[in-house]
């Protein structure tokens, strides 16, 4: 998909988001199908994607939208990756994380979706671990 048709598909009340950051695109593109109720589509069509951190953002944005069950199995895909780095939107300027870092990262976005599948254990964990910055956050997620 291109720069311009991304764009025309964009609403104006979320951040746009260009072809160049393909993380925040898969990820962003999952949200928009899982927000008009197609969640379990999204899951399905980003989970045959490779095995990357693009694929990796995009079933951790969707986490939230998802049962238990899949849930654990973004748990699973997150673990498993090859994920090389990623791209993280900050609202002013962004961040890169590479290698266990990345991971690390992608973890503890997933982790109040793990706590909310039972997993509390674990999500306490990838919190505690997290990228310092994004520490409290999950931590916050799954009080």
């Amino acid at each position: 998909m291109d720069g311009l048709r991304l764009y025309e598909a964009s609403t104006f009340d979320v951040p746009l988001v260009l072809a160049a950051n393909d993380p925040a695109v898969a990820g962003k593109l999952a949200l928009r199908m899982a927000s008009l109720g197609d969640a379990l589509t999204a899951f399905d069509l980003v989970a045959v994607g490779r095995d990357d951190g693009v694929t990796a953002a995009a079933l951790v944005a969707l986490a939230p939208s998802l049962s238990a069950e899949r849930v654990r199995m973004i748990d699973n895909r997150v673990c498993t990756a090859s994920i090389e780095s990623i791209e993280v939107d900050a609202g002013i300027g962004s961040s890169v994380y590479s290698g266990e870092n990345a991971r690390s990262y992608l973890a503890a976005r997933l982790a109040p979706s793990l706590a909310r599948a039972g997993e509390v254990a674990r999500s306490l964990a990838y919190a505690h671990s997290a990228p310092e910055e994004h520490r409290v956050a999950a931590f916050l997620g799954i009080a």
